[in-house]
């Protein structure tokens, strides 16, 4: 009975239609736009991470160049000038150096992988975070479509709806990239740490064997 009024007074129902569908499609460009800054943002987000613990490990690998260079060059000071008999027990020194150097090693490849695996978690979290916003918003103009019976104001939604899936499956694909990056860059550092472990490992036993 309200679409007859209408008409009869005037045909004022195509002006209430465009209205409602600009209305539709402002909501629908809303929330793409939303989806892109909140990608936008996580995105730099998961970089800072996976930059800071790149520093971190590159940091901690320095430190131990640094301290086996030290260390060897203690050692070596400490056996000029000492007797036949002190150079076994400073063999036996530099040993422990070198063990004690192995197990850091570990240590800090454990608490490499610990890293990794929260910053894989905090990457899922925020990507189902994203997907279940952007479902819960599709779901509300779904919902405004079905009181609508107008086919245009439908397609709006139905295109809306799509462009958002879209924006969400490319959001995901990119934070599971950037994981993996950051995966790949820590593994890579800590292999880098363990080959100049094991250079300056070598290096110490061919200086303790000179003795």
């Amino acid at each position: 009975m309200g679409c007859s009024s209408s008409k009869a007074a005037g045909g004022s129902e195509p002006d209430h239609f465009d209205a409602f569908s600009s209305s539709v499609g402002n909501k629908v460009d809303g929330v793409e736009e939303d989806i892109h800054d909140d990608s936008g943002n996580l995105k730099d987000h998961i970089e800072k991470r996976s930059d800071g613990v790149k520093d971190d490990i590159e940091e901690r690998s320095d430190g131990v160049k640094e301290d086996i260079t030290d260390r060897i060059e203690d050692v070596k000071e400490d056996v000029k000038g000492r007797p036949e008999d002190a150079k076994e027990k400073t063999k036996d020194q530099s040993n422990d150096v070198i063990e004690e150097l192995k197990d850091r090693s570990e240590d800090v490849k454990e608490e490499t992988k610990d890293k990794a695996e929260e910053c894989k978690e905090l990457v899922e979290k925020k990507v189902k975070q994203e997907i279940n916003k952007g479902k819960l918003t599709l779901a509300d103009r779904v919902g405004m479509s079905r009181k609508t019976p107008q086919g245009d104001v439908k397609q709006s939604v139905k295109d809306g709806k799509d462009a958002a899936g879209e924006e969400a499956t490319e959001l995901k694909n990119t934070l599971q990239d950037k994981a993996e990056d950051a995966g790949d860059s820590i593994r890579d550092s800590v292999s880098g740490g363990q080959d100049v472990l094991d250079d300056n490992t070598d290096i110490a036993n061919a200086k303790i064997n000179n003795i």
